[in-house]
This record gives structure tokens, sequence and C-alpha cells, in this order.
């Protein structure tokens, strides 16, 4: 281990360079609040789909070629 002596006013300190609690507190809240951001986020996206998924099973997606699809088949329908 290297040791390091630091240079205060007067005084002579020595020791080892390291974080401060403060940095640490911080890098340690930061970690967590990304992680938390992360799991919340693909849950939330999960979720969606899985509602998604099943609304889907009940009936016919409604999309925009779902739509003109029924368009189509009622003027067909109607014109004849």
């Amino acid at each position: 281990m290297k040791t390091q002596v630091l240079r205060t006013g007067s005084r002579v300190c020595q020791g080892q360079a390291a974080f401060s609690l403060v940095e640490v507190l911080f890098a340690a809240i930061l970690v967590v609040t990304l992680f938390i951001s992360l799991y919340v986020g693909l849950s939330t996206g999960f979720s969606i789909t899985q509602t998604e998924r099943e609304g889907m099973k009940g009936g016919p997606v409604e999309t925009a070629y779902g739509l003109f699809a029924d368009f189509v088949n009622i003027t067909k329908t109607a014109s004849q």
C-alpha cells in the first residue's frame, strides 16, 4: 500500500488518499436511484405488454389495417 504525505497548513498528515463519506453516500444514492428507475421502467413495460396481449385475445386487433379491412368488407357487403 502506498501512503501519501498530505500537508494541510503547518500540519503534516500521513495516511491514504480515499473518498470522503459524503462522496460515497452520494454515489450509493445515485446507483440505487438508477437501479430503481431501471426496475420501474422494465416492470411497467412488461405489464403494459401483458395487458395488451390479454386485450388482443378477446377480438380483432384495432389497427389501421384492421379498420381498413373492416371498411372494405362493409362496403363489399353493402354494394351486393
